[in-house]
């Protein structure tokens, strides 16, 4: 493999960029040459450079605009610059090791040695550590210095339409929006914005708008990502008491569904497997973003209502949905990992199938933990392997005893209770109980034995510290997942 000549940002020009991708994804399909791949950390794919390089580009695209900016401080550009340097050595360094494992038919040898794999296993782990130093610096640097981030946006810079294009449910809206400065990735532009909404009155406001600016804050943090729109403050709409928390579409995307609508379609052809694996990694890279957010969050609320799907025409055949990109919305409960919280998150039993049996009653038992968040995508993803809507609804909308949590076979629907509609305390550990009855009995002939397995683990929980769990649910539930190809 060709050498890879270390740059300083002021060259990461787009051609050098590209060039940085490469080399990285290179060196990920190496490892398919050697004998044992499966025993290498994360199959060599924590150099970041084969599943998230679309937002790795990004990040040296702004850290680049950055070096070039007059308003940056020096020290800033120089941090920048010097974490730039040492995660492409540490690369190159990675490159070095691999190489002489491969060369002069060594591997079979050396594989079987514990020091090479030591030494490999270090420098896989060193290249990951300061790729993540240099994305979380730039975040810093761009947070520090950027005028509007984190901002109250004035009428000034952002106007709202007095009527929205679309409710899509009592407290997340779609309106027409008029943005004239540049915050963060979304340049000045007017279009579709969707806005999530806190009511107050002059009690509550103080209170609200903490909250508001907080997740603002939060969520702003997030450049170019593709599963976390890009979130360029708050706005007071004063007319109707209420702080919306404003999200940018995605370029080129203005429609919209969420999955939960073509999961409850009854008149569409379910998708290929293919497909329906391709959006469960999508989930979970969702999720990861949201537990390894610079500050941590727990979401509260994964469900596939809450997944939505930017696309790029009106009937996007079910085929094609894996192409349209998946984001998480609707951020009402979510906060951060620090702030413990023992209230309920959602209380309609059609809803709260999805959370975890412990955080189902008037007042939960155990304080909500990103583990809660991954019961839930485990949930998830028996849904859309199987494909097919936990609860039914009617025509009118109204939830109703059907779906897989009452049609399955009678061996798992007898563990659903008969009164679901109205269950409280043990009546949802039954839920709980059908559910990997369901995923243990009905997702192998379907989804096979590695999917199966992976959605289990989901949903008996990962019982990692807080500061483990990000790693732990990458090499088991991530990673697994990235390795299945249909």
């Amino acid at each position: 493999m060709s050498g890879f000549e270390i740059i300083a940002l002021l060259l990461a020009t787009p051609q050098a960029i590209k060039q940085l991708i490469e080399f990285g994804k290179t060196m990920s399909r190496l490892s398919d040459r050697l004998r044992h791949p499966e025993s290498l950390p994360e199959d060599l794919k924590c150099f970041g450079l084969e599943s998230d390089n679309r937002r790795l580009a990004r990040q040296i695209d702004i850290s680049y605009r950055i070096y070039k900016s007059p308003h940056y401080d020096k020290a800033d550009k120089d941090a920048l610059d010097g974490d730039f340097k040492a995660f492409q050595q540490a690369l190159v360094d990675a490159n070095m090791i691999v190489n002489t494992l491969l060369e002069k038919g060594k591997i079979g040898r050396a594989l079987n040695e514990s020091r090479y794999m030591k030494k490999l296993a270090d420098q896989v782990s060193l290249v990951g550590s300061r790729r993540r130093q240099f994305m979380e610096t730039i975040d810093l640097v761009h947070i520090k210095d950027s005028l509007l981030s984190f901002a109250k946006l004035e009428a000034k810079w952002f106007t709202v339409s007095p009527d929205p294009l679309f409710t899509i449910t009592e407290t997340i809206q779609v309106f027409r929006c008029h943005l004239t400065e540049e915050v963060g990735e979304v340049k000045p532009h007017e279009g579709r914005f969707l806005l999530e909404m806190r009511k107050y009155d002059p009690y509550t406001k103080e209170e609200q708008e903490a909250k508001a600016k907080d997740l603002a804050e939060t969520l702003s943090t997030v450049h170019g990502s593709d599963h976390i729109l890009d979130c360029i403050g708050y706005v007071d709409l004063p007319a109707s008491s209420r702080l919306g928390v404003v999200f940018a579409f995605p370029e080129g995307r203005g429609l919209f569904q969420s999955l939960d609508h073509y999961i409850q379609a009854q008149n569409t052809s379910k998708p290929s497997l293919d497909v329906r694996v391709k959006l469960c990694k999508a989930l979970a890279a969702a999720l990861l973003q949201v537990h390894t957010l610079q500050k941590p969050m727990v979401h509260k609320n994964i469900n596939p209502s809450n997944m939505m799907l930017f696309l790029d025409g009106e009937k996007i055949p079910v085929d094609l949905l894996d192409e349209q990109p998946l984001f998480l919305i609707n951020w009402q409960l979510s906060r951060a990992v620090s702030w413990a919280t023992n209230w309920i998150g959602v209380s309609k039993w059609w809803m709260a199938v999805y959370q975890h049996p412990t955080r189902q009653i008037a007042r939960e038992e155990k304080i909500y933990t990103l583990d809660h968040d991954i019961y839930s995508l485990g949930v998830c993803m028996i849904e859309i392997l199987l494909w097919q809507p936990l609860i039914r609804f009617s025509d009118s909308g109204d939830p109703k005893a059907a779906g897989l949590l009452f049609d399955a076979d009678p061996s798992i629907a007898a563990n659903v209770p008969s009164d679901i509609a109205t269950w409280d305390g043990p009546d949802s550990d039954k839920v709980a109980k059908a559910l990997k009855c369901i995923a243990e009995n009905m997702l192998p002939p379907i989804a096979g034995k590695m999917l199966s397995t992976t959605v289990l683990k989901c949903m008996n929980g990962l019982n990692e510290p807080k500061d483990a769990l990000g790693a732990m649910f990458t090499s088991v539930v991530k990673d697994p997942l990235d390795r299945i190809n249909i």
